[in-house]
């Protein structure tokens, strides 16, 4: 399977209902968006970003070759485009941070997450790690992946088309209403928080001083949006595929959901999310996935999957290839010898052979003449011949009987090889009605 063929087949994943659309444009698809993307990252402006962000989800729309994707993953760009930008808004239409709400609604709760956010040690600190630190980040890949190459292309543009959905909500929510953290309210209490400040690592600090090192103190002091408390994306992801999941796989559902419980007490352990945030992911999450579900039973996807496809298409390569080689060999068979300078006394078998071998082959069938395609024919006189009995069961006929039973010649019969010529060679008009000659076996 060339090269090609595989990238435009995974590009048109979720738009796969014609996997023989030719790829005309993906060189042109290619380098506009990669001058998008390098246009981005080079633009300091908020505005600027939007506006090449539009344009160029609206210029993938227009080529057929990546439109069922671009559609996927528009809200993932716009997720992504609001979060990564978030700090380069114009301070005049950001709003006031409110650090009072949520403390008082943990406070109603019966302060839940300072249970957890107390009795620190390095065991809890790597254990709160791996889920909040890691598989948050991994697990939409890992769950994509394998949506891709173990389902239907509609199950993939479902759950990634909502999942973006909901950190759409999610992030338009904390830009709305800017909330602290808990480890806010850990240094800071409740005194007015500005713009200025920047994120924490929380707890995740700890693990950058047991291994050394200063990833997550660059990454949360760096965060575009540290004031982002609610509605808790770590617990909407993790709900959103566990959700998602457990529609697939129904009795899995107890191990779905222990990670999510991993993820909520990781959060609140780290100091990262109130209870309270936590529940505010959870609705976002079930009203998202909801509608991953519901798209998923309406439409009922029918593509076929990627292993389906990719099959699908390497044997359109196949029946390509023969179709040439047929064409081929039948201008050779009509080509190779000039009427004026055919050999002369090969007569009526060399007109004979020349019928058998061409790509069409004559069946003589109940005093009729058909055509029978030579793929699933050519190949009979070197194989057993199949028929059934009552009970609709193949038995296996051996050529050499079946031949010579329809021949009407004697199982035991001495005739030659040329004899058996003879006999086929005679006009279709003499030959008994029920001789197959593709079928016919020489001795």
């Amino acid at each position: 399977m060339k090269f090609k063929d595989n990238i435009y087949l995974l590009l048109s994943y979720t738009n796969a209902s014609d996997i023989k659309t030719k790829y005309p444009n993906i060189k042109s698809i290619a380098i506009i968006n990669i001058i998008g993307v390098i246009l981005y990252f080079i633009i300091p402006s908020f505005l600027a970003k939007a506006i090449i962000t539009i344009l160029l989800i609206a210029v993938n729309y227009c080529f057929k070759e990546i439109r069922g994707i671009a559609i996927t993953f528009t809200p993932v760009v716009i997720w992504v485009l609001l979060f990564s930008t978030a700090k380069d808004i114009p301070m005049d239409w950001k709003r006031p941070i409110d650090v009072d709400t949520l403390i008082n609604l943990e406070k109603k709760f019966g302060s839940v997450s300072f249970k957890f956010y107390k009795n620190e040690n390095v065991f809890f600190d790597l254990l709160a790690w791996l889920p909040y630190g890691i598989f948050h980040y991994l697990m939409p890949f890992i769950v994509g992946i394998y949506l891709i190459f173990f389902y239907k292309p509609g199950y993939t543009s479902a759950y990634v088309f909502f999942f973006g959905i909901m950190n759409v909500a999610g992030v338009l929510t904390q830009l709305a209403w800017p909330t602290s953290p808990p480890w806010y309210y850990k240094k800071y209490g409740t005194n007015a928080a500005t713009y200025g400040m920047h994120g924490d690592p929380a707890g995740l600090q700890r693990i950058d001083d047991l291994f050394h090192m200063n990833f997550y103190y660059t990454t949360f002091t760096g965060n575009p949006l540290p004031w982002g408390a609610w509605p808790s994306l770590h617990s909407g992801f993790a709900v959103y595929s566990a959700t998602f999941l457990t529609f697939l796989f129904p009795k899995y559902f107890l191990i779905f959901y222990l990670y999510v419980a991993w993820i909520w007490w990781a959060t609140m352990y780290l100091g990262h999310h109130y209870f309270i945030d936590l529940l505010g992911g959870l609705i976002y999450a079930l009203v998202s996935v909801s509608g991953s579900i519901l798209y998923i039973i309406i439409t009922k996807p029918y593509h076929k999957d990627y292993n389906e496809l990719k099959t699908i298409l390497i044997q359109e390569d196949i029946e390509t290839t023969n179709i040439i080689q047929r064409r081929k060999i039948h201008s050779n068979n009509h080509n190779s010898y000039p009427i004026s300078e055919k050999p002369k006394g090969l007569g009526e078998q060399r007109e004979m052979e020349q019928k058998f071998t061409t790509a069409d082959s004559t069946v003589v069938n109940g005093g009729s003449i058909q055509k029978e395609d030579s793929s699933s024919s050519s190949h009979n006189e070197y194989y057993p011949s199949y028929d059934q009995d009552p009970k609709g069961n193949n038995k296996i006929i051996s050529n050499n009987d079946k031949d010579e039973d329809s021949l009407g010649i004697p199982n035991n019969s001495n005739l030659d090889k040329m004899s058996v010529i003879s006999i086929v060679d005679q006009p279709p008009n003499i030959i008994n009605n029920s001789i197959d000659i593709t079928n016919t076996k020489l001795k």
